[in-house]
C-alpha cells in the first residue's frame, strides 16, 4: 500500500484478543442476553463507552436494566470476560511500525475495560499503559465519541494535522471501517477469521 505515513490501530481484536461469545454468555447469565456483540450492543454500553455515565452509574443501571441485584464484582467480572491475552509480538510489532509511521490508537472502550487491559499488560509484560507505543492514544470514553461516528476520525486527523489520504485505519469491525472512510481516511478491515495484524500488514507491504 503506497503513500501511507500514518497508521491508526484499533485495540480489541487487533492488538488484544477478545472473546465476544464468552462475554455475551456471561452477561446473559446475569440477565442481559444478546446484549453485546461485535456489530451491536445495548445503549447502556454505548453510554459507558462514550463516558456519558460513570462506572458506579453503569453498575447501578445494569441491575435496573436487568431487573437483578448482582454485586459490583459479579458485573465487572462478566463485563471484563471479553478480554483475553495481549500477545507480546503485537507490542513488538507496534514498536517496529513506529520506525516508519506516525502511530495512533483509537479504541471503543470504557474505564472498566481499560483498567483490566492495563492490568493484563502490567502482569504479562511489565507495561503500565500504551502511551509509549503510540504518539497518541484515543479512548472513546475520554473522547466522548464511539466508532463508527466519523467525528472521532476527523478529530484525530485535525488534532494531529494528518493528511487523510496518507492515513490508514485498521479495525476488525467492518462498520468502523465505514466510519473511517466517511471521514476520508483510508481503511482496511482485519478479518480475523482469515488473517491477523501481522499477516495483513505484510500483505499490504507495510512491514
Amino acid at each position: 500500500m503506497k503513500g501511507i505515513k500514518n497508521i491508526i490501530l484499533d485495540l480489541g481484536g487487533v492488538l488484544i484478543n477478545l472473546d465476544f461469545k464468552k462475554a455475551n454468555l456471561e452477561l446473559g447469565n446475569l440477565g442481559l442476553k444478546n446484549s453485546f456483540t461485535k456489530s451491536k450492543q445495548i445503549e447502556l454500553f454505548d453510554r459507558l463507552e462514550e463516558g456519558r455515565i460513570s462506572d458506579i452509574e453503569f453498575l447501578k443501571e445494569f441491575n435496573v436494566f436487568a431487573s437483578t441485584n448482582w454485586s459490583n464484582e459479579s458485573i465487572i467480572n462478566a463485563w471484563n470476560s471479553i478480554l483475553l491475552d495481549f500477545p507480546a509480538d503485537r507490542l513488538e510489532l507496534v514498536k517496529k511500525l513506529n520506525k516508519n509511521y506516525r502511530m495512533f490508537l483509537f479504541s471503543n472502550t470504557n474505564s472498566i475495560h481499560i483498567k483490566e487491559v492495563y492490568a493484563k499488560l502490567k502482569k504479562a509484560h511489565g507495561v503500565e499503559n500504551l502511551d509509549d507505543y503510540f504518539e497518541k492514544v484515543y479512548l472513546s470514553n475520554d473522547l466522548g465519541i464511539r466508532k463508527p461516528k466519523p467525528e472521532g476520525f476527523i478529530h484525530i486527523v485535525n488534532s494531529n494535522k494528518l493528511n487523510p489520504s496518507e492515513t490508514l485505519f485498521i479495525d476488525d469491525s467492518p462498520q468502523h471501517i465505514v466510519g473511517a472512510k466517511q471521514a476520508g481516511i483510508r481503511a482496511e478491515w482485519l478479518d480475523l477469521e482469515k488473517e491477523d495484524i501481522h499477516e495483513m500488514l505484510t500483505r499490504l507491504s507495510l512491514i
